[in-house]
């Protein structure tokens, strides 16, 4: 076992440390500045958090949660519960602007906020009618940093063994180490989590939510750990397979927490607060409106521009690489065919069989292989999703976090793992220049995103693997050339060929 590492009585920063933290605050306002002027100093604000703030407002004031739109006329397109736990920041929902006659052009005085005029710019300024929006994106924007750093906090107390309040070791090594554990992965995954900022979207809900799962798995705390494991599945149904965990795994207690926890957030929640009539026609909408039509079972095309058609986002699931792989991109129809909704659907299953097998029957894992379990898991479910956009990539950072563990661990007793290192730093540039215009939407219509998440998750994968073949205390020897084939295959399997994609045409 590795050695207990002492800590001090309290916590402290460094001179070092303290600087790092000015710095790192100084960026966050500076963002959230200009975050502000994306959304609510904005005529249009260019944000998702209107869909959810909006959503709310409908909650509170009785309108229907599937019907109204936002300033862009997005919809609502989740289960109740995130629309009702959001009321404390409930916006009213936007009436559009009045139908003018022909030859009338649109201007500030007969257009409301949130809506285009005929003129010039997009600056509007904080007046009243956006003081509440201004004051709802700052307050996400707080939550949002606050989710982040308790997420990475959290999961490496996790796989340190530590309990979460305790502050880092004095010693300057272990301090080190601490300090790694926790800034590596948020640095990895930098791009994701600031797109999430940037869009106002709640992922970092479902990480925070998964990684106190992941803490409290760890502590012993069953009932706990299946609580907050069943809150992504409440808030956005892809993350739902995540709850496999606890079954393949036989925890009762779990399970049991797992039951309560979607029981709650599913049933008893939209029941108390909206009532057993309408909860009922809500999740008959819901499932004509989105979950049909994501599985390709649905005719109803209401959401068809802003999520369920293939080319409506930068959607990097397997099923929106594959139908990218097979057709060029002038060419593509909307909707994926039965034959690649199959593919996808096998490859899934492959995945999920494997890491089944790789799991083992066994019903204990150390806290580093509950969180490459845990993190493998979550990207089989963003590769089996029919709609998994890059933001979402963060969902990864329990993966990510056993693997830097790995790392730390191996290089504590004088080695280094290469292989580790190689793809997390893949991942973490592809993830950037993925962002980027141009290349960008050259690497996204390879689908190299996908690709290098498939390899991390079969390089967690054969991590589990092999510590399974050996004593759970760290030691483990770096992997040699022969054990990085099984990361290699998935992208040599699933890389297009020439023949099928032309890249250069969509720049």
């Amino acid at each position: 076992m590795a050695e207990p590492i002492s800590s001090p009585a309290r916590w402290f920063l460094s001179r070092r440390e303290s600087a790092t933290f000015s710095t790192v605050f100084l960026i966050l306002l500076a963002f959230g500045f200009n975050l502000e002027l994306r959304t609510a100093l904005r005529r249009v604000p260019m944000t998702d958090l209107g869909v959810y703030v909006c959503g709310a407002g409908a909650v509170r004031d009785g309108q229907d949660l599937y019907r109204i739109v936002d300033w862009r006329d997005w919809h609502y397109n989740y289960p109740p519960a995130m629309a009702i736990l959001m009321r404390p920041l409930a916006h009213p929902v936007p009436v559009p602007p009045p139908v003018l006659p022909a030859g009338i052009a649109r201007t500030a005085k007969n257009t409301p906020w949130g809506y285009l005029i005929d003129a010039p710019g997009n600056y509007y300024g904080l007046k009243p009618d956006n003081l509440r929006f201004f004051l709802i994106v700052a307050a996400w924007y707080v939550i949002s940093v606050g989710l982040t750093f308790l997420s990475a906090h959290t999961l490496a107390c996790a796989v340190e063994r530590r309990r979460w309040q305790e502050p880092p070791p004095s010693e300057i090594k272990p301090r080190q180490r601490w300090w790694a554990l926790r800034v590596i992965p948020i640095l990895i995954c930098i791009t994701s989590i600031g797109t999430d900022f940037s869009r106002g979207q709640v992922d970092l809900v479902m990480l925070a939510a998964i990684s106190l799962a992941i803490y409290f798995a760890s502590r012993k705390s069953g009932l706990l750990a299946g609580i907050f494991l069943s809150v992504p599945a409440c808030i956005k149904v892809f993350p739902a397979l995540i709850l496999w965990y606890p079954v393949w795994r036989r925890h009762l207690r779990m399970i049991f927490g797992m039951g309560v926890g979607l029981t709650l957030l599913l049933a008893v929640l939209p029941v108390v607060v909206l009532g057993p009539k309408r909860t009922v026609e809500y999740y008959q909408t819901f499932i004509t409106v989105l979950v049909k039509p994501g599985l390709g079972a649905g005719a109803d095309a209401s959401r068809a521009q802003e999520l369920t058609n293939m080319g409506a986002t930068d959607n990097q699931s397997l099923l929106a690489t594959i139908h990218r792989w097979s057709y060029p991109p002038d060419q593509r129809p909307l909707n994926a065919t039965p034959a690649e909704r199959l593919s996808s659907q096998v490859v899934g299953g492959l995945l999920l069989l494997g890491w089944s097998f790789i799991a083992g029957w066994r019903r204990t894992d150390s806290p580093r292989q509950l969180a490459l379990l845990l993190g493998t898991l979550m990207g089989i479910t963003l590769v089996l999703s029919p709609v998994a956009h890059n933001y979402y990539f963060l969902l990864l950072m329990p993966l990510i976090t056993g693997l830097v563990d790995e790392a730390l661990a191996l290089r504590g007793h004088g080695a280094r793992d290469w292989t580790i290192i190689t793809s997390l730093s893949a991942f973490m540039v592809i993830d950037i220049l993925a962002r980027l215009p141009g290349i960008g939407r050259w690497l996204r219509e390879l689908g190299l995103p996908l690709l290098t998440m498939v390899g991390l998750i079969c390089l967690g994968g054969l991590i589990i693997y092999r510590s399974h073949r050996t004593r759970d205390d760290g030691d483990q020897s770096p992997l040699d050339v022969a054990h990085a084939i099984p990361i290699i295959l998935p992208a040599a399997i699933l890389s297009p060929t020439p023949s099928r994609i032309n890249p250069l045409s969509s720049l």
